[in-house]
């Protein structure tokens, strides 16, 4: 966890920070969702630095979304993810037209 002084107040998921950290880098970020993976890419040299960070909590996500704020990209990733196009429709009833 970060000292309290280390960030701005409003940076408070740790995407947020890491986007803040290498805001005037050209860092190419790549973005996976194991340790294996991220942990193969530094040991071959692949990458020269891999960063863990915690999931969002939904009281994070919903703070930020309070302050219309946009979310670095891939801080809400989740799987499995529904598929496009789902359909709902109801089992008790005949189902409109």
């Amino acid at each position: 966890r970060p000292r309290p002084d280390a960030f701005p107040a409003e940076l408070t998921l740790d995407s947020q920070r890491v986007a803040f950290m290498l805001r005037s880098s050209e860092a190419d970020l790549q973005f996976h969702h194991d340790v294996q993976t991220v942990s193969r890419a530094v040991a071959s040299g692949e990458a020269v630095a891999g960063v863990l960070l915690r999931p969002a909590t939904v009281a994070q996500i919903r703070k930020v979304a309070q302050t219309h704020t946009r979310m670095p990209a891939k801080t809400t990733f989740f799987w499995p993810k529904p598929r496009t196009g789902m359909v709902m429709r109801p089992l008790d009833g005949p189902s409109a037209p």
